[in-house]
This record gives structure tokens, C-alpha cells and sequence, in this order.
């Protein structure tokens, strides 16, 4: 699989490059995001309660996921720089160093999210006869955490070299395995056990498994970016300082979402398992909106990384700004598509009245700033790049907690709007903090040439 080099980034056509590093993530995402559909409807058939069970514990595997997310994009920084400054023996020492850095984190997050997790389930506002459900889930969950870090940081990585490509089959295959378990172990097809939810839970940790020895294997072997020798705790030091620097604000801001969608579980929550089922279907359905800013957003670290690098300021912001104007287009355009298949969709999910109401509530009016939202990814994640991670943790905060979370209490608390009101704020913070956020990044783009 052919990858896009160094002087090809930071010297060909932008819109070839940015195509060309595009097309693999964007099919990997679409396939990520039918899966999803496929998960969800396995998992639909179990019941209400069920559904109601993998939004709460989904809140929380989010938090896991982003505060070491925001890790592995700090690595993918670092070694993007790297290459676009024309430093390729430095990439080997930088991704084993940084492996061991987020092992480390991952283990002592995992320990205290499941310490906490009952706990933080009653804060969620988790009914008595979903509790035991729900802790069973996340907790089979973690154990694939380990295994999830290696395509997590890996990908990262070989996107930021410019081989979207490989990154993209890697995903696929992940996908791909857990979709071909997904019948076996939740509905026990054949000679398989019917485990239900927990066999959801197992899917992903199986897949994942699969996925981390294939690409350990490559990264060592093939890429020679990781190796099995430990680095100088010197050079590990100085690596770990510089990933901590841009990688913890980056996990900041990302932990703010999950805390405050916790919070905000907790007001759907007083609508019913109904409503909290609702959220679970039209979560499921957002990706298919925003696969295409998701994907773009994977490949601005290693296109705008690299032009920085290479101190081609002028050339990444073009890049940025040709994304920003594509991206806002085409999400006016998958409004238009969900408001045409999304009630079929719902059907296909529940036969419950009162869910496809609160689902369907949902398609005419949060669906439509899905292109501020869109900007809001696009433009946290080049002022990540810029080495600029505290500007979007300032951003994050502006959006959940001082737009997001207290429109929300007021739409249901004082004004008793309901799940209408979840929606409606949801909404209003993303129109005001994409115009903040796009408004931001040219400003950081013009101080960058100062």
C-alpha cells in the first residue's frame, strides 16, 4: 500500500493531497459507521432496557477513550513535526517511548473509572434493574483496553506518516471482525452461546485482539516504528514532557464532552428508559452524518503537522480553510439525507412509539448544525496541531459547560421542555461555538506567521 510521502504533503496540489489522504480514512469511516447501525440493531433486539444500558455505559467509555486519545494525538503530533522536519530516525524512539507513556496512563484510568463506575451510574441517574447490566458491559469492555491502544496509537501514527491507507485497513479490519462476531455471541447463532449484551462487550474486546497483534507486528517489523529495545530514561523524560504538554490539554478538553453528556444522560434520564433509548438509536445515527468531518479530522494532524514542520505556514492554512468551506457544504447536504431515510432507519430499531417520537423529534433539529459541529472538530484539532491544545480546551469548556450544560438545565429544569429541550441545546451551543471556533483558527493561523 503506497503511502504519500513527505515532499508530496508539503509540495503537491492541496486539494490532490488532502483527496489522496482522504479517500482511505473516509471508507474506513463509513464502514466504521455502518457497523455501527449493525451493532446497534443487534443489540436493539434485545429490548429497551438494554439500549438504555449501552448509552450509560457508553458515556463512560468515552471518558476512557478520550483521555487517552488525547495522548495519542499529542504522539501524532510530535512525530508529524518530525517528518515534515525531515527527523525519520527520531520517529522509532518517539513511538516506543510513547507507547510506554500511555500504557502507564491507561492503567491507572482504568483502575479508577472502574473503582467509580457504580457510582458515577447512580450520578447518571441509572435505574436499580439496569445497574447490574450496565456494570457487567463495562467491565468486560476494559479488558480490551490494552489491546484497543495499539491500533489507537499506531493509526495515529502511520496517518501522520502519510499512509492513510494502511491506517484505514487496519480499522476496516477491526470493524469487520466484530461485525462477523456481533451474531454469534450477542443472539448466539449456530453452535454460540446467546450472550446477550455482555456478548456485545466481548465482540469488541475479540476484535480489537485480533487488530493489535496484526498491526504490533507491522509497526515493528514492517514500519520499524516501534521497537522492542527500551529507550534511555532520558530520552524517554524529554518524549513523555513534550506528549504531556500538547497531549493533556488535548485529554482536558476531550473529557469535558463525556462529563457533561454525563450530566446531561442524567436529564434525559428523567424522561424514561424511552428516552434514554432514543438517545442511544440517534447517537448510532449522527456518525453517518459526520463521517465525512471525522475522517477529515483524522488527516489534518499529518497534512498540517507536516506543512508546519516544513515551515509552510501559509500552505496549511489553505488546506484548513479549503476543508472548513467543503465540509459546511456537504453537512447541509446529509441534513437533506436523514430527514429522507431517518424514519426508516428508527423503524428499523424499535417498534416502541414513544422512542421513535423522541428519535424522530431529533432529526429536525439537531441534524441541521451538524456543520458548526463540523467546525468545531476541524478547527480543536488544527489548533492541536498548531501546538495551540490549551485553545481548544478553552473552546470544549465555552461549549459543554458554559453553553451546552446550562441551556440544558434551563430547557428541562426550569422550563420543563423535556428531551425537546436536550436537543434544542445541544443545537444553540454548537451554532455559537463553531462560529467562535472557526473565528478562532484564523486568528491562531495569523499569529503563527508573526
Amino acid at each position: 500500500m503506497r503511502k504519500i510521502n513527505s515532499h508530496a504533503i508539503t509540495n503537491d496540489p492541496i486539494p490532490k493531497v488532502l483527496l489522496q489522504l482522504f479517500i482511505p480514512v473516509y471508507i474506513a469511516q463509513l464502514i466504521f459507521v455502518a457497523f455501527n447501525l449493525f451493532d446497534a440493531y443487534f443489540i436493539s433486539q434485545l429490548g429497551t432496557d438494554e439500549l438504555a444500558a449501552v448509552l450509560f455505559s457508553g458515556t463512560l467509555i468515552f471518558f476512557v477513550q478520550v483521555m487517552l486519545i488525547g495522548l495519542g494525538n499529542g504522539s501524532a503530533v510530535i512525530i508529524a513535526h518530525s517528518l515534515g522536519a525531515g527527523d525519520h530516525q527520531a520517529v522509532r524512539k518517539l513511538m516506543t517511548t510513547c507507547f510506554i507513556l500511555i500504557y502507564i496512563v491507561a492503567l491507572i484510568i482504568c483502575i479508577t473509572v472502574l473503582l467509580m463506575s457504580k457510582s458515577i451510574f447512580v450520578w447518571m441517574g441509572v435505574e436499580p434493574e439496569l445497574m447490574p447490566m450496565t456494570l457487567q458491559y463495562i467491565r468486560i469492555w476494559m479488558i480490551g483496553v490494552p489491546f484497543w491502544l495499539v491500533p489507537m496509537l499506531g493509526n495515529n501514527a502511520i496517518r501522520a506518516s502519510g499512509d492513510s491507507k494502511t491506517a484505514s485497513f487496519f480499522t476496516i479490519m477491526m470493524i469487520l471482525t466484530n461485525a462477523v462476531l456481533d451474531p454469534l455471541l450477542i443472539t448466539g447463532w449456530g453452535p454460540f452461546p446467546k450472550l446477550g449484551l455482555p456478548g456485545a462487550a466481548l465482540t469488541n474486546v475479540l476484535s480489537r485482539v485480533v487488530v493489535a497483534f496484526a498491526m504490533g507486528y507491522m509497526l515493528i517489523f514492517r514500519y520499524k516504528m516501534l521497537s522492542l529495545k527500551l529507550p534511555e530514561w532520558k530520552d524517554m523524560r524529554e518524549v513523555w514532557r513534550q506528549v504531556l504538554k500538547i497531549g493533556l490539554p488535548i485529554s482536558a478538553t476531550k473529557s469535558i464532552m463525556p462529563i457533561s453528556m454525563g450530566y446531561i444522560t442524567s436529564l434525559v434520564a428523567l424522561s424514561g428508559a424511552e428516552a434514554v433509548a432514543a438517545s442511544t438509536i440517534v447517537g448510532k445515527m449522527q456518525p453517518i452524518a459526520m463521517s465525512m468531518a471525522q475522517a477529515i479530522m483524522m488527516i489534518i494532524p499529518g497534512f498540517v503537522g507536516q506543512n508546519i514542520g516544513a515551515g509552510n505556514i501559509d500552505r496549511a492554512r489553505k488546506g484548513v480553510r479549503l476543508i472548513e468551506g467543503f465540509v459546511f457544504i456537504f453537512q447541509l447536504f446529509m441534513w437533506g439525507l436523514l430527514l429522507l431515510i431517518g424514519p426508516s432507519i428508527i423503524d428499523i430499531y424499535t417498534t416502541d412509539p414513544l422512542v421513535r417520537n423522541y428519535s424522530i423529534l431529533w432529526l429536525g433539529i439537531v441534524p441541521p448544525v451538524f456543520g458548526f459541529l463540523s467546525w468545531i472538530l476541524i478547527g480543536t484539532t488544527t489548533l492541536n496541531t498548531l501546538k495551540r491544545s490549551s485553545h481548544s480546551t478553552v473552546l470544549y469548556f465555552i461549549r459543554m459547560v458554559l453553553l451546552n450544560v446550562p441551556m440544558a438545565y434551563l430547557f428541562v429544569q426550569r422550563m420543563g421542555m423535556g428531551i425537546r429541550g436536550i436537543y434544542l441545546a445541544r443545537g444553540w451551543a454548537a451554532v455559537i461555538a463553531g462560529i467562535l471556533c472557526f473565528t478562532w483558527v484564523e486568528i491562531s493561523f495569523k499569529k503563527e506567521k508573526i
